[in-house]
């Protein structure tokens, strides 16, 4: 039986950084090897200088990587680049909250012809959960098709 592994790390931020105004947010992330950065489900438990939270299903002998994120993903809608993404907020942050599942980033992308570069380059960056890239790779779509809808192409990601 694999036990849930107790993580603290010093929280070296204010508490406004994270304030449901800002709409960022705290999130655990964990690999097992060198596959994808998933969520994980894991409450934070934040006092004045540290965050607490479990990790579960460690394997021995798999190398298992934590991050710690903050993620900016919902402060995007606000940004007049990005304006193209309130038409279907809804379906994406049900998406990014993991209450809708999709199929895989990379197949949905390649699917709606997202060139490769930009599909390394979304990977490249700092770890982001598999929701929040889904999330990123419809709002690409929806920035390159500004009339059509996401439920158009449901079946694509869905």
């Amino acid at each position: 039986m694999n036990r849930p592994v107790k993580v603290s790390c010093e929280a070296n931020r204010s508490r406004d950084q994270v304030s449901s105004e800002s709409f960022m947010e705290l999130q655990i992330l964990t690999k097992d090897g060198d596959l994808d950065w998933k969520l994980e489900n894991s409450q934070l438990h934040e006092s004045r200088q540290w965050i607490t939270f479990y990790v579960n299903n460690i394997r021995k002998g798999v190398q298992k990587s934590i991050a710690l994120m903050l993620s900016n993903y919902r402060i995007s809608f606000s940004e007049p680049e990005n304006r193209h993404l309130e038409r279907e907020i809804d379906i994406l942050i049900a998406i990014y909250r993991g209450r809708i599942n999709t199929k895989p980033w990379r197949q949905i992308g390649v699917a709606l012809g997202v060139p490769l570069h930009d599909l390394n380059a979304l990977d490249a960056r700092k770890p982001r959960s598999l929701q929040e890239k889904v999330c990123m790779v419809l709002g690409k779509w929806l920035k390159d098709n500004p009339r059509r809808s996401l439920r158009e192409i449901s079946s694509v990601w869905n």
